[in-house]
């Protein structure tokens, strides 16, 4: 596994959450076309508006969709501003419907959509599946994201549990059924990912997102990290 520097992205990752948290677009949402056949989407990477309520940003999901395709030029799809929506929940929606105009011309195969829960939760990674109606039979895919996490000793692993995107307008959801990909919406629990936890693992969840990604873009290679 193409392991990722912890010195070298120290000032990106800096740079990264202003540009979330200081948004200088008014663009909802910005592409990043790149290569391989794994699709990472970060739709919660600003603030949103769910049901007229504002609903708290997961700025670290649009930091590692970033430096994921700085590294390995992955696709990438970030929310850049919030437009009073929410692209993993509201239909119509921009963000989704954009997604279904360039995946099926693409090399696209599989997609990740990165998202937070609280740090309050018993679970450290939710693999959402939607109760297998998302991934299309890859149960061999949601083996090698459990098992590339457990073999970077991560604890508190679970599938669909506390959330399972199988509400339909979800991008993993809706992506799945429109352009027939497996799609998995991966929950990471903010401790890990937030750099100002004392326990925070945020290089750790880079490195295992990047095997995994070049684990499915290599046909040849095993599903086993």
């Amino acid at each position: 596994m193409n392991s990722i520097d912890k010195p070298s992205f120290n000032e990106n990752i800096t740079t990264t959450l202003d540009f979330f948290q200081n948004p200088k677009t008014s663009d909802p949402f910005r592409f990043l076309s790149g290569n391989g056949c794994v699709l990472i989407s970060a739709p919660h990477s600003v603030e949103q508006l769910r049901l007229g309520k504002p609903k708290l940003p997961e700025y670290q999901t649009g930091i590692l969709a970033l430096l994921l395709h700085h590294t390995l030029n992955c696709p990438t799809i970030i929310k850049t501003s919030n437009q009073n929506d929410d692209a993993n929940f509201d239909m119509p929606c921009a963000y989704k419907s954009f997604l279904t105009t360039q995946i099926p011309d693409s090399s696209i195969k599989y997609l990740i959509d990165l998202h937070q829960m609280s740090r309050r939760r018993k679970q450290m990674i939710t693999i959402c599946t939607g109760r297998g109606a998302n991934i299309h039979k890859r149960d061999d895919i949601t083996d090698l994201i459990k098992n590339s996490f457990k073999a970077s000793k991560f604890h508190g692993i679970h599938i669909d549990d506390p959330f399972d995107a199988t509400y339909e307008n979800t991008v993993s959801s809706y992506i799945s059924r429109t352009c027939r990909i497996p799609c998995f919406q991966l929950e990471i629990n903010s401790q890990l990912v937030h750099t100002d936890h004392p326990q925070h693992r945020f290089y750790d969840v880079l490195n295992v997102l990047s095997h995994i990604i070049q684990t499915l873009n290599n046909p040849s290679a095993s599903l086993k990290p």
